[in-house]
């Protein structure tokens, strides 16, 4: 079937295709918590997964995001070496809107799809980049608003400059910096 919904709810297994290629195949709740890259990523969940382009701090307990950014990294992922070209996958549902705090980025409302029991805040960062946020469908976010957000360290993806999913620790070794 080409209805995601439909797959996620009857499928015990699910075969994710892209251009007639085997992209991956697993259970509908292996596909949208592990996905195998960014195109399962993507593909997988509604809203789709936000994609930010970061680079790992110096002191590889955080990434940072074009402008300077940084979002701490769960603490098994420190301590690794450093490499350039990641792209940090965030799951709208996982993004927290709150009040202002030193792990919290600023942003800046631009879009409110309101759908009943939940709402989409799409949303401009300080960096440039947008993202989209679920969040209650009675909040009463406006265009225009400015916002902290938070991510949930622990529902972080990375992807290497390949687009596969970096899995850590096993695959951080296998990352070599990628010359500018």
């Amino acid at each position: 079937t080409h209805d995601q919904v439909e797959a996620m709810t009857m499928a015990d297994r699910i075969v994710v295709l892209n251009a007639g290629r085997i992209e991956q195949v697993g259970t509908p709740l292996e596909l949208y918590h592990a996905p195998c890259n960014i195109f399962v990523a993507g593909f997988i969940g509604s809203p789709r997964m936000n994609i930010l382009e970061v680079r790992v701090d110096d002191d590889e307990s955080a990434v940072a995001l074009p402008d300077g950014t940084r979002l701490a990294l769960p603490a098994d992922w420190a301590g690794k070496p450093a490499v350039t070209r990641l792209s940090l996958g965030v799951r709208p549902e996982n993004i927290i809107i709150g009040a202002p705090s030193d792990d919290a980025l600023l942003a800046e409302v631009f879009v409110v799809e309101r759908l009943g029991a939940s709402a989409l805040v799409h949303a401009r960062l300080s960096s440039g980049e947008t993202i989209v946020v679920v969040t209650e469908g009675t909040s009463p976010l406006r265009v225009g608003d400015r916002i902290s957000v938070r991510f949930n360290p622990a529902s972080l993806h990375l992807f290497g400059a390949d687009g596969r999913t970096v899995k850590y620790p096993e695959t951080w070794a296998e990352l070599a910096p990628t010359p500018v």
